[in-house]
């Protein structure tokens, strides 16, 4: 089994691509496409699921599969996966206390951002900046 978004490697695992959007500040945000390692029986009801109306139920728990700058520390964190709108990947979900949970996904408020330098550049509107702290709209 393999496409785009659904990877199974002999004596390694499945893998699904799930979505993971960062808040950089004010309504802009990153969205960073991530492997989730599930088990074989998740993978083959994602599969099974996928092009049907029941994939807008589909819900799953396995193991973040890629490391993702700036937080090595996820590769191997247990999260979940959900659907969030019918067009689109699963939504990666992050367990209670976990780092994940501490990735900012939603703007909390007025001028939230992410430590300056934690991403090294982002690109908005076709230029790059240095520190996602100093982009405005």
């Amino acid at each position: 089994m393999g496409n785009s978004d659904f990877q199974r490697i002999e004596g390694v695992g499945g893998f699904l691509r799930c979505l993971m959007p960062v808040h950089v500040t004010g309504s802009a945000s990153v969205t960073y496409s991530v492997w989730l390692k599930l088990d074989d029986e998740q993978l083959r009801h994602a599969n099974a699921v996928w092009t049907t109306p029941e994939y807008t139920d589909l819900t799953l728990r396995g193991e973040v599969a890629n490391a993702i700058k700036p937080w090595p520390g996820l590769l191997g964190e247990i999260a979940g996966a959900e659907v969030r709108d019918a067009g689109t990947l699963p939504y990666l979900v992050a367990e209670r206390n976990s780092l994940l949970s501490q990735v900012p996904s939603k703007s909390p408020g007025e001028r939230p951002c992410l430590p300056p330098g934690l991403l090294p550049f982002v690109n908005l509107s076709g230029r790059f900046v240095p520190d996602p702290c100093q982009i405005t709209r």
